[in-house]
């Protein structure tokens, strides 16, 4: 999945997020500070809910969109 993310100002933000992000079970994610989106991988189905509550648990980030890629 393709995730742009409204929030992230420096590299200490695109680490809590990736980290938050990773945290799901079955996903690894990757995150780019400049183009502020994550790249998203899993091994199963993750829901709109998980990728946003873990972005927002993460800080003062806001999932802005989800696409599948």
């Amino acid at each position: 999945k393709n995730i742009k993310i409204q929030g992230m100002i420096c590299e200490k933000c695109e680490a809590r997020v990736q980290n938050a992000l990773n945290e799901i079970n079955g996903a690894s994610a990757k995150v780019n500070l400049k183009k502020a989106e994550a790249k998203l991988d899993a091994i199963r189905e993750v829901s709109e809910e998980e990728i946003r509550s873990a972005v927002q648990n993460a800080g003062n980030f806001n999932v802005v969109s989800i696409e599948d890629r």
